[in-house]
């Protein structure tokens, strides 16, 4: 056990409030947990059909490209569950480290459609839109923004888990050491 998990007032013993250990997650945690989970999930999806990396037409740089990115997407969402659920006396940054790395993929969408030349919609025959007052919005930019969305809501939910535990060992602390009688 590392030294710095000793306390004195424990007589040498682990601190239950310093030790990290796997713990049950909160709503919130669960809730980025589904996003990494998916957004992962759906770039390999999504990228290994026929309209992406099976389409023939696609140059061998292209597939290429579109490879390294479902790999880079699996990357990030292994790492983000991660960084979610290690075992830790700090959670607040492997919260927000987490919710960023679910962020990437859809913001990243959005940031393409800046590129003069790009368009989100993979097949022009199907074009897969959702008319929404009266504009046609694609369905790939709608599921992005829901996911968004969501990885905001767990995000807050998360942070404001942390905050009420935070809350709890304090009061537990202050409260000094329980005695066994």
């Amino acid at each position: 056990i590392p030294a710095n998990y000793l306390t004195r007032d424990t007589g040498g013993q682990c601190s239950e409030m310093n030790t990290p250990k796997w713990r049950t997650g909160s709503p919130g945690q669960i809730i980025l947990s589904l996003a990494l989970i998916m957004t992962s999930v759906a770039m390999v999806a999504f990228l290994f059909n026929g309209d992406h990396l099976g389409n023939p037409a696609w140059h061998p740089h292209a597939r290429f490209h579109g490879a390294q990115t479902a790999g880079i997407g699996m990357a990030m969402g292994l790492l983000g569950l991660w960084l979610l659920w290690r075992p830790t006396t700090d959670r607040r940054p492997g919260i927000i480290a987490a919710a960023v790395l679910a962020a990437i993929p859809p913001l990243s969408e959005f940031g393409a459609l800046l590129v003069p030349g790009t368009s989100p919609i993979p097949n022009a025959t199907n074009p897969n839109t959702i008319s929404i007052w009266g504009l046609e919005v694609p369905g790939n930019l709608i599921a992005f923004a829901a996911m968004l969305i969501l990885i905001a809501v767990g995000l807050t939910l998360a942070l404001r888990g942390l905050r009420s535990s935070e809350k709890e060992n304090s009061i537990r602390a202050e409260s000094g050491p329980r005695s066994n009688e």
